[in-house]
């Protein structure tokens, strides 16, 4: 199974935050809003919190939260406010009887807020308000909201020194053209805008230039693309000025969007080095910041390590690669693929779990496949989107593993009258 991995300092300390927190982890987005809910308020049941504030559990199933229950993923108090809208910190601050048990949580000595965003938005100070004074947030409030958007994050790479793409913030119309000029006599042929979370637009003509210059939100970071060989992720955790690290992993990047991570990572010994050598500049750059951090990278032709994005928070992949770590597996040291599955419904996940054909985790091999955060479709009654991760001792057995799954999918979605599943 490997090395076990709890005596990680990393490990530890988000162990340890998971003691004494409450976790309200709402990824409700201001800018997105519903189009990009995946529910994550449930995940962190997979790293063992304590304390969890949710919607309702629609879409678990009775099977299924017994093998949570077995696999220490099920929380000692959840908090669930009554469902009013996406967002489950909206539906909180509108619920006095569970907003009641949640202050009273964060009154104990040393607890705190965990947040998966912790945007103004989200209306965290009427949480967070307690007589004595407020609770501590972690990512906190200020703190996230001057490093999450497209310029805060970049200047915070700068303020790290870290070594970036050639890029510039533009304001104006204008300055794009000019910086797509520079870029072109830098020998680069596409340029890719960066407005926020997930609004990119690529460039590379002229063409698309104009049409692309009238339709953006000024400011952005305009960033030159470049060939890029692998794209690693590296998560850390900082705590008191202390930051430590979590793990490496690859990224599943089409047309610069995430659709997974792998692991091992296979970075080299000195590319590795450098890269939690920069994770470390870029935390010591926010002295005053708090909780789990993921910084992605490119690994260039030239075997250059240039840092694209920071991420103050968890990462999605936090949770999938946590509870792996959380159930012995040493993730440098094992294979594993990470995604999510869209279109294949199911009642609920005790649906999948119970088939003969499912190739479920078993946390005594450390391998198999585990399912979790549903995200329940109240018009179709059913699950619509779903995440896995699937783990192995070697790659061989990682693709048996895939095929199985693969199989096992596209019986559900046979009985659904859909077309096979796209690869996982």
């Amino acid at each position: 199974m490997g090395a076990r991995c709890d005596e990680s300092a990393g490990y530890q300390l988000l162990t340890s935050l998971m003691d004494r927190a409450v976790c309200l982890h709402d990824d409700w987005n201001h800018v997105l809003g519903e189009d990009d809910w995946d529910q994550f308020d449930t995940n962190p049941m997979l790293l063992g919190a304590r304390r969890c504030v949710m919607h309702e559990l629609l879409g678990f199933g009775s099977r299924y939260l017994e093998y949570l229950a077995g696999l220490d993923c099920r929380p000692a108090e959840i908090i669930s406010p009554a469902r009013r809208s996406a967002s489950v910190s909206h539906d909180l601050v509108a619920d006095p009887a569970a907003l009641r048990l949640v202050k009273a949580a964060l009154s104990v000595p040393g607890s705190c807020l965990s947040t998966y965003y912790s945007y103004h938005d989200l209306r965290l100070d009427q949480i967070l308000g307690l007589p004595s004074g407020p609770a501590e947030c972690i990512p906190p409030v200020e703190v996230f909201n001057r490093v999450i958007d497209r310029i805060g994050n970049y200047s915070t790479l700068l303020k790290a020194g870290v070594p970036v793409p050639f890029s510039a913030i533009c304001r104006d119309s204008s300055e794009v053209s000019q910086f797509f000029a520079a870029a072109r006599r830098q020998g680069h042929r596409d340029i890719i805008l960066k407005e926020h979370h997930r609004k990119l637009t690529t460039v590379q003509n002229i063409q698309q230039l104009q049409a692309a210059i009238e339709n953006v939100q000024y400011p952005l970071l305009a960033e030159a693309v470049h060939t890029a060989i692998s794209s690693p992720v590296a998560q850390s955790i900082r705590i008191l000025n202390r930051t430590e690290r979590l793990f490496a992993l690859k990224q599943r990047i089409s047309n610069f969007h995430f659709k997974g991570n792998l692991s091992p990572h296979a970075l080299s010994a000195e590319q590795l080095s450098a890269i939690w050598q920069f994770n470390e500049k870029i935390a010591d750059a926010i002295p005053d910041f708090q909780g789990v951090f993921g910084v992605d990278y490119i690994i260039t032709a030239k075997q250059e390590i240039l840092a694209v994005d920071f991420n103050p928070r968890f990462n999605s992949s936090t949770y999938p690669y946590f509870f792996l770590q959380r159930m012995g597996l040493d993730i440098e040291g094992s294979h594993s693929r990470y995604g999510f599955i869209e279109d294949c419904p199911l009642v609920d996940m005790s649906d999948l779990l119970a088939a003969d054909d499912f190739p479920r985790f078993d946390r005594k091999t450390g391998c198999g496949v585990f399912i979790y955060n549903p995200v329940f479709s109240r018009s179709l009654n059913k699950v619509r989107k779903w995440s896995y991760v699937i783990a192995a001792h070697d790659a061989e057995a990682l693709v048996r593993l895939r095929l199985e799954f693969r199989k096992c999918l596209d019986r559900v979605r046979s009985m659904h009258r859909l077309e096979p599943a796209p690869q996982i």
